[in-house]
């Protein structure tokens, strides 16, 4: 019993972290893409690129990095929601 309930703490934890992980990158999207993109810019011929170019890019960055935000959620709501309920059984039986 007692290997059940440390490993149900342990995946709490991890579920928890990758909520918090998740919200934290999901609200970050936007200043991580413009970072990127002005990264992605400054790699450019010369300096500089067709601004619906920059835009492109830019946006395509803030879509993948919120999309990875929303996957570590998505996961760690689940670990925690699957941990409740394990616990939820395990204590009635």
């Amino acid at each position: 019993m007692k290997k059940k309930k440390d490993f149900c703490q342990y995946v709490f934890i991890r579920g928890s972290l990758l909520v918090v992980f998740g919200s934290v990158i999901i609200f970050q999207s936007g200043r991580f893409g413009t970072f990127l993109g002005d990264y992605w810019l400054r790699f450019q011929a010369g300096g500089s690129a067709p601004s619906a170019d920059y835009a492109f890019v830019t946006e395509n960055f803030v879509r993948s990095i919120a999309n990875v935000g929303v996957v570590l959620f998505t996961i760690g709501l689940l670990s925690l929601f699957a941990t409740l309920i394990f616990q939820k059984y395990q204590a009635d039986a």
